[in-house]
């Protein structure tokens, strides 16, 4: 049996997502950014394996002096304020840059979902 979360959206970027943390887990993300009333949202599939490449890659190119960046063994990121030991801001906020790339790919859980 597999979990989905699902992040819905109608302004610039989906907020605070802390993520999943397991193979046996799917992530989407819909967009109702520009979208009528009536019209279909975009949709984006992400499965743990993309969901840890997409945090280490924030991770990894993270640039504001004022706040510190932390990626746990779960691929949770979170933020504090720099020197301070107290987590201010658990989960990152996701823009459609992060995850354009997985737009429409129902395939991962079609290939799930007849095993």
């Amino acid at each position: 049996m597999h979990k989905i979360q699902v992040k819905g959206k109608k302004g610039k970027h989906w907020p605070a997502v802390k993520g999943i943390s397991g193979n046996d887990m799917f992530l989407i993300f819909f967009d109702y950014e520009k979208k009528g009333p009536i019209e279909r949202p975009d949709f984006y599939i992400l499965n743990f394996e993309d969901w840890k490449k997409l945090t280490q890659k924030i991770y990894n190119n993270y640039k504001d002096e004022r706040y510190e960046i932390e990626l746990d063994e779960n691929y949770r990121i979170s933020f504090k304020k720099a020197g301070e030991t107290k987590t201010i801001y658990p989960g990152v906020d996701i823009e459609l840059n992060h995850i354009r790339d997985f737009k429409e790919l129902w395939g991962k859980i079609e290939s799930v979902a007849t095993e």
